[in-house]
């Protein structure tokens, strides 16, 4: 996940939520399924989790004691929050950002990604 994955009002400045998956990676490396045993508060959240590691994560195929590729499975966990630096005041789909840099791939964003807010 990256600082740009968070959908704009989904949690409040404070708010934090987890999101743990369990995933099922196929002998070929690909991710075909994703469960969420615990679900948190945001649902949605917990679904767009699930949604962008299926289309984005690859992974490399496990192997059995012959050498043989097997299906295995991983958890992973993804913590969303509001980025700090995150201000009101240009309507409800901009914001205004208090430094240039790039944000930290850990934490998700409540501001849309500079190419959408202009």
């Amino acid at each position: 996940m990256t600082t740009d994955d968070l959908s704009l009002g989904l949690l409040a400045r404070k708010e934090i939520a987890v999101s743990r998956m369990v995933l099922t990676i196929s002998a070929k490396g690909r991710i075909t399924g994703c469960m969420v045993p615990t679900p948190s508060q945001h649902l949605e959240l917990d679904r767009h989790a699930c949604a962008l590691t299926m289309k984005r994560g690859r992974y490399k195929p496990a192997r059995d004691g012959a050498g043989n590729r097997v299906e295995s499975t991983d958890s992973r966990t993804v913590r969303w929050q509001v980025r700090k630096d995150w201000q009101p005041g240009f309507g409800q789909d901009k914001c205004r950002r208090s430094s240039p840099t790039p944000p930290a791939p850990q934490a998700a964003i409540l501001c849309p990604s500079p190419a959408m807010a202009a």
